[in-house]
């Protein structure tokens, strides 16, 4: 017994594109600058007994995570589409 299914027009999901950090491009001495500043920042705030573990952390890593973004290269990768003859139900198929 032979079963096929045939699929004319194939439904592609398209993935997100992601982001991949380039670090040996990376200016790491405005980094490390700008990581100095925020930790002087985070360490004025507690001296100036600022509630350091709500608006404190979050400010740190927001801080942190855009100089990440200034200062760490970043490149877009498309991801590539899956295999758009196979859809889930031949899979069901295949492994069931």
């Amino acid at each position: 017994m032979l079963v096929t299914n045939v699929l004319p027009k194939p439904v592609y999901v398209k993935q997100p594109s992601r982001k991949c950090s380039q670090y040996s491009k990376a200016d790491w001495a405005k980094l490390t600058e700008s990581a100095d500043d925020i930790s002087v920042r985070l360490c004025q705030e507690y001296a100036e007994h600022v509630d350091v573990h709500g608006v404190g952390c979050v400010l740190y890593r927001t801080e942190l995570l855009s100089a990440i973004d200034n200062f760490i290269l970043h490149q877009l990768h498309k991801r590539t589409t899956s295999l758009p003859w196979l859809d889930k139900y031949l899979c069901c198929l295949l492994w069931h």
